[in-house]
């Protein structure tokens, strides 16, 4: 479902950093398994149709999982949920009108297991359904669709408050005032409380995926100190840095942390030379009341509200999320902001909702960011058996400033690094081989995506030899347009931020089952290219002679007409070898192919006026394989070794004198480039 969110555009307002800093914790999840789906038929012919990708049927953006409508993914190609193919509550699956599939992998859970040990998508739509008969008498709205519940009160008072539950925890939060405040609700997933902390002054509630999103909105500089009371029964609460950890009193564990607070105001596009619209010099105190109950303190810093450049309203932006703690620790992207200035070279900025890439200020220097993926290794496409045609970081840049700039991906190669990781030169200079680059900019190219497909093959290369060293170090991001001027750089947010997170998207398909072969040169005939293709023996792929013989294809033979009657012929012959049940004509070399099968293709070629030996004229078929590797392998007439045809993906768009698999050579040793030039058959055949 769409969603209408906020513009923050000075969200960044450089979330740059030290003040805004706190040690992670996260959320697990849980696993799934898939099962292939083998699907046989009378025949070919149906069993052709039903595996045929329906361009028609092109799934809905409201029928999309609506963490992917959130990041604004615009469906063209989905047609299907893959749900057996999901292996974790980080990854969505869909299958494509080409026959491929493309995964989604996100930093935190997307979905979720129900009272009755279903997997459901989250969403962070509110309801006024209140299942929970505890809530039912004061609240009025909850996020039902979700295991980690925020429940928003009919009255906003003391004593009645904003309640974060979930498995490990529930957490109660209300202002320390005596106002009494009535809920509103915005739209489907924001509800407001007015004139709480004083006139014009607004409290606003969003659930996310893993908690809730705060905004007090000042429209003036009157009040700069917001009192809350929190409650945990079994909790004590311990400062992280500038985060509040929520702490399991039994277990010592941490079950909740209530991020950094950051403010900024409502300057948009470009700061102007000399002002600031962002301050970092806030706090957040606590104090404790009684055993499970204690005050929060949130103090806006007085000279940034007083300020004649301020612009309102201001938003004081805090943020409650819960912690897995059963679970353990498991993230799908891991990410690090590093700075190289003196001031913050030994704080960790692996909290921060957002990393500069690029010249900050004098104080903070430059802006890098490092980033891994840990779940890819248990992915399904990193094995050797599926091509990956595209892999894509999505990012956001939430700067605001217009001047375009370039943010490039590098291979990794420094010391080893964790999101508590502090600035060293051995990270810093870490930066290998470039992968590539996107160009940001306000406010059109805001959210783009840098292209990964050759580090996703070089891992997928490495994890098949299990080495997984590459994979593990990540890459580093880099400001490659600036790192001397603060006009260039560019806030991307992080896995930590509330919204806009970072997310994988990668379209791969299955290759085959079936091994590569060599066949070497013999001086006496062996096997032709239709036996080593379809995996026969030299007597069964002679039959199709037979049938061939007794048609009129011939040396004059238009080209279409001689493909369509090789077809004819070929069904018969694919009839009697592997029966209608194990061969069907497929559309594409990406194809959805099952796991027992693999996948042939085929091309004729007509020249009356070629020669071959005493033969003026030529007509011929032939026959390449896939291997379960990825790579295409064919073998020319009875005698000659069988060839891997290097770099094609796609035999179909492979032009005929670009390839040595699509060429001919006759019994005089003369080769024709471009022999083989009709369109393109693809068959996949069942492995016995």
């Amino acid at each position: 479902m769409k969603r209408n969110k906020q513009k923050l555009s000075m969200v960044l307002a450089l979330l740059i950093t030290s003040y805004s800093i706190f040690c992670p914790t996260q959320i697990v999840n849980a696993e799934a398994t898939a099962d292939s789906k083998v699907i046989s038929s009378e025949s070919s012919k149906l069993i052709e149709d039903k595996m045929k990708p329906d361009n028609t049927k092109i799934l809905a953006d409201d029928e999309l999982a609506e963490v992917l409508t959130e990041r604004g993914v615009i469906n063209q190609t989905h047609t299907e949920r893959l749900y057996d193919k999901e292996d974790d509550l980080n990854t969505l699956v869909y299958l494509d009108n080409d026959g491929s599939e493309t995964a989604y992998i996100f930093n935190e859970a997307v979905k979720y297991v129900d009272s009755n040990n279903n997997i459901k998508d989250k969403s962070n739509v509110i309801s006024d359904n209140i299942a929970n008969k505890k809530f039912v008498d004061k609240y009025a709205y909850v996020n039902d669709k979700n295991d980690i519940n925020s429940y928003f009160p009919k009255t906003l008072e003391k004593g009645t408050g904003i309640v974060l539950d979930s498995k490990n925890v529930s957490v109660e939060m209300y202002p320390n005032t005596n106002t009494v405040a009535n809920v509103k609700k915005q739209n489907e997933s924001l509800v407001v409380y007015d004139d709480v902390f004083g006139k014009d002054i607004q409290l606003q509630y969003e659930p996310i995926f893993e908690g809730y999103k705060e905004n007090i909105v000042l429209n003036d500089d009157k009040v700069n100190k917001f009192s809350f009371i929190i409650e945990a029964d079994g909790t004590y609460l311990e400062k992280n840095c500038e985060a509040i950890n929520i702490v399991n009193s039994e277990t010592k564990k941490t079950v909740a942390v209530i991020n950094p607070i950051y403010v900024y105001d409502s300057l948009q596009g470009d700061t102007p030379e000399g002002e600031t619209h962002y301050t970092f010099a806030n706090s957040m105190d606590f104090s404790k009341i009684s055993d499970g109950k204690y005050e929060i303190v949130v103090t806006v810093n007085q000279e940034f509200l007083s300020r004649p450049t301020t612009i309102y309203p201001v938003y004081v932006d805090p943020t409650i999320v819960t912690v897995d703690a059963d679970e353990g620790y498991r993230k799908g992207i891991e990410d690090l902001p590093l700075y190289n200035g003196s001031a913050v070279a030994k704080v960790s900025s692996g909290a921060n909702t957002a990393g500069v890439i690029g010249y900050v200020d004098s104080t903070y220097g430059v802006g890098r960011m490092l980033m891994k993926f840990p779940s890819l290794k248990s992915k399904v496409f990193m094995n050797s058996k599926h091509t990956i045609q595209m892999a894509r970081l999505n990012l956001t840049d939430v700067s605001g400033q217009s001047s375009s700039a370039y943010v490039t991906a590098y291979y990794y190669g420094g010391t080893p690094w964790t999101e508590e990781s502090v600035y060293s030169l051995s990270e810093w200079v870490g930066a290998g081989d470039r992968i590539a680059s996107a160009q940001f900019s306000y406010p059109d190219n805001t959210q783009k995506y840098i292209n990964l497909l050759s580090a996703f093959k070089r891992w997928q290369n490495d994890a098949a030899e299990k080495n997984y060293s590459s994979m593990q170090n990540g890459i580093m991001l880099k400001n490659t347009t600036s790192e001397t001027n603060t006009k260039y750089y560019k806030g991307i947010c992080t896995s930590e931020s509330t919204s806009n997170k970072p997310y994988v998207t990668v379209k791969y398909f299955f290759n085959g089952v079936r091994e590569k072969k060599y066949e070497p040169f013999t001086t006496k005939p062996n096997i032709n290219c239709l036996g080593y293709a379809f995996d026969v023996s030299a007597g069964d792929a002679d039959k199709l002679r037979v049938y061939m013989s007794g048609t009129k294809v011939n040396k004059n033979t238009e080209i279409t007409e001689a493909l369509k009657e090789t077809k004819t012929q070929m069904n018969k012959w694919l009839n009697e070898e592997f029966t209608s049940s194990g061969w069907r004509e497929v559309g594409s070399y990406d194809a959805t192919i099952n796991s027992n099968e693999w996948l042939v293709c085929m091309r004729v070629g007509v020249n009356k006026d070629l020669v071959d030996g005493d033969t003026k004229g030529l007509y011929d078929y032939h026959f390449w394989y896939r291997a379960n590797d990825g790579k295409w392998y064919n073998k020319h007439g009875w005698y000659k070794e069988s060839k891997c045809v290097e770099g094609v993906l796609n035999p179909a768009s492979t032009m005929a004198n670009s390839s040595s698999g699509w060429e001919y050579e006759t019994k005089d040793g003369i080769i024709y480039k471009n022999f083989y030039s009709s369109d393109t058959v693809f068959y996949a055949i069942k492995a016995n």
